[in-house]
């Protein structure tokens, strides 16, 4: 079951609620933080989704949590956030998106389900709209999307 919606901000405390592991989704809310739909090849993305990805795993001793890869996002630690530190700039330059903040909403998984769990919610997305989100750059699995 997914989380409710948080500031990515909160979400990202060490001292949160998702200090655990699973998979995640990243969306922009406006400064009335009303969510920022996103027009998409196939239709509009009205959740707002412009990243999907999932933690580390429990067994891994890396502790790369649900909030520490959120931590990586923001501080441009992986592929999605680099993209979108790059993008930054010129979002912030549209009207919809001036002064935009990210909420986060997480799934806490088995490690055994979140490599699927991930794989399914970025072929759900790409069923829907003909493309994956905005700053995901790859599929998980290529297998999996046939």
């Amino acid at each position: 079951m997914w989380t409710t919606w948080q500031n990515i901000e909160i979400a990202k405390s060490k001292k949160g609620a998702f200090q655990d592991f699973g998979i995640y989704q990243i969306r922009a809310t406006n400064r009335n933080s009303n969510v920022i739909p996103i027009q998409r090849l196939n239709g509009v993305g009205v959740l707002g989704i412009l990243y999907i990805g999932r933690s580390g795993f429990r067994n891994q001793n890396t502790a790369r949590t649900v909030a520490r890869r959120l931590s990586e996002f923001v501080m441009e630690g992986h592929s999605g956030g680099i993209t979108y530190g790059l993008a930054y700039a010129v979002l912030n330059k549209n009207p919809d998106f001036s002064g935009h903040s990210l909420e986060v909403q997480a799934k806490f998984l088995q490690d055994a389900d979140i490599e699927k769990s991930e794989a399914m919610a970025l072929r759900e997305y790409f069923l829907k709209f003909a493309e994956l989100p905005p700053f995901n750059s790859a599929f998980p699995n290529k297998k999996s999307f046939k």
